[in-house]
């Protein structure tokens, strides 16, 4: 072994090891290195593979790249030593195993266009729902921390929800600690009902400073 290059990988930190293995996997295969960002953009304890959650992040992220399970499997064949498994509101959920892999992936100008993509990519998975018992636990519980980290552009996705499935979803998930905007869509939910979704950001963001601070 090359002295020099022991030497050197020695005083490398848990980050820059991390970005070698993501280089190394994405060079083997460019989805893995997109699927490992989705990991360190995960809300909550991390991506469930069910339901297609972990798959569906990670295709909003690459407009180039088909993100499939057989990649999800390959990875972690791959992977193992910088994935954790846990578990996240009765779900089994995937997430990167030190808090430096993720700052090493995150933490970037494009953190906040990554989560609009995200935002509206759960959205899709959720507007066809006819009810709130229909929505995924990880949509359920994570959706609004993604439109938060996405700005206002994300939360004109959120808008494309059903007004009464978001209140229902939300009171029963995020009771205490609703954000603005959620109370806003709460408190407004019988004139958003009435307003196509394109029409809503307006009237959300009026009832927002009513109801911010008291739902």
């Amino acid at each position: 072994a090359n002295p020099t290059a022991l030497d050197e990988l020695l005083s490398c930190s848990h980050g820059d090891l991390f970005a070698r293995a993501v280089a190394r996997f994405s060079t083997a295969d460019p989805v893995f290195g997109v699927l490992l960002t989705a990991l360190a953009l995960a809300q909550g304890r991390g991506l469930p593979i069910v339901h297609g959650i972990w798959t569906a992040v990670a295709q909003a992220l690459t407009d180039n790249l088909k993100v499939t399970d057989d990649h999800i499997d390959r990875l972690m064949a791959r992977a193992a030593p910088y994935l954790i498994l846990d578990v996240d509101n009765g779900e089994t959920v995937y997430r990167l195993a030190h808090r430096t892999f993720v700052e090493s992936l995150t933490g970037t100008p494009h953190d906040a266009e990554r989560n609009i993509r995200i935002t509206r990519a759960l959205v899709d998975m959720t507007e066809r729902c006819v009810s709130a018992d229909e929505w995924l636990p990880y949509i359920s519980h994570h959706l609004y921390n993604h439109a938060a980290a996405g700005g206002s552009r994300a939360w004109l996705e959120v808008d494309r929800l059903n007004p009464r499935q978001v209140a229902l979803s939300a009171l029963r998930h995020h009771f205490g600690q609703l954000r603005p905007e959620v109370a806003g869509i709460i408190g407004a939910q019988h004139l958003l009902l009435e307003l196509p979704p394109d029409g809503r950001a307006g009237t959300r963001q009026l009832a927002m400073t009513r109801y911010g601070r008291v739902i």
